[in-house]
C-alpha cells in the first residue's frame, strides 16, 4: 500500500508515525477477536488525533503543516530504508 501512496503522489500524512508491521496488525487482530470493537486505529494515536479534529476543527490548520512537515520526514526515512535494501 504505501508503495502504491508513493507511486501515485499520496500525501506525506501517511508518513506521519512508521508503518505498521505485520506483527503489529496481526497481534491486533488477535486482541480484537477476544475483544471485539467496531472500530480500531493503529496507531492508537491516530484516532486520539482524529477525534480531536472532529471536535475542534480550527485546530486542524493549525497543526497540519506541523504534520505535513513530520510526514515529509517519515516519507524520506521510509525511502532512506527503501534503498539500503
Amino acid at each position: 500500500m504505501l508503495k502504491r501512496e508513493i507511486d501515485n503522489g499520496g500525501s506525506p500524512l501517511n508518513f506521519v508515525t512508521a508503518p505498521a508491521t505485520a506483527d503489529g496488525i496481526a497481534a491486533i487482530v488477535m486482541g480484537l477477536l477476544r475483544r471485539p470493537r467496531a472500530e480500531v486505529f493503529c496507531p492508537s494515536s491516530d484516532g486520539i488525533l482524529a477525534q480531536l479534529m472532529l471536535m475542534m476543527p480550527r485546530v486542524w490548520r493549525l497543526i497540519l503543516p506541523i504534520l505535513l512537515k513530520k510526514g515529509r520526514k517519515g516519507l524520506r526515512k521510509y525511502l532512506d530504508g527503501q534503498a539500503m535494501r
